[in-house]
């Protein structure tokens, strides 16, 4: 939990692969309250930056969001996954 946590977890597999994430198609965003919800589909391709195949996942996500005292907003919940098994060329 916490931005600094979630970069220093995340900063090994910066340094070792260049990673490329696109977003397509329709992605959805619904507010409820104090609490949101959005969804979406995207392409994840990683590449080794010493050489070597790439990777590409194919999936979607979806996040609720709550609000927080100060109106900002907070992902909550965070669930990816896969639409088909990933690529390697």
């Amino acid at each position: 939990m916490g931005k600094e946590n979630i970069q220093a977890f995340f900063a090994p597999q910066f340094e070792l692969f260049n990673i490329n994430v696109a977003i397509y198609g329709d992605t959805e965003v619904q507010v409820f309250g104090d609490l949101s919800y959005s969804r979406g589909t995207y392409t994840l391709s990683i590449t080794p930056k010493q050489g070597g195949p790439t990777t590409t996942l194919d999936g979607k996500w979806l996040d609720v969001e709550k609000r927080q005292e100060d109106g900002s907003w907070k992902i909550y919940i965070d669930m990816v996954n896969f639409n088909k098994p990933p690529i390697v060329e």
